[in-house]
């Protein structure tokens, strides 16, 4: 894998790291006034998308292995509400420990970027539902 390179105008000094947790480069670079840069590598893999139009107890919980579909955690991920019943969802960053339960209710939207997301738990909460996750 490349080291980063800096194309840009900026005149800083640059300290660059493979990140193996999230599998990136990072570039780490300090302007002239000391203050601090960041900046990750972005990705441009083809978006995976997840879809369930009648999302029903017996679906429950629905575990999508972003990881599995992208070959790697996915860093950015949109999930949408489409049904009449709310659901739950929770995220996992190794696929094993689970986060807090956050309820989506009719037609609400959550969006992640920049974040590490190695699976995500859509639970039915009572009444059916549909839901779409678009991750990248």
């Amino acid at each position: 894998m490349p080291i980063p390179t800096n194309k840009g105008p900026l005149k800083a000094r640059h300290n660059f790291g493979y990140v193996e947790a999230i599998k990136k480069w990072v570039a780490q670079s300090f302007t002239s006034s000391g203050a601090a840069v960041i900046s990750v590598e972005k990705t441009t893999d083809t978006p995976e998308f997840f879809e369930d139009t009648s999302f029903g107890v017996g679906d429950s919980p629905a575990i999508l292995d972003l990881n599995t579909a992208l070959g790697r955690n996915a860093n950015n991920v949109i999930v949408l509400n489409d049904g009449p019943g709310d659901f739950t969802y929770s995220i996992s960053n190794d696929g094993t420990n689970w986060g807090d339960e956050i309820t989506l209710k009719r037609r609400e939207v959550a969006e992640y970027q920049d974040i590490s997301i190695d699976s995500f738990r859509i639970t039915h909460t009572g009444v059916d539902s549909a839901y779409r996750v678009e991750a990248i």
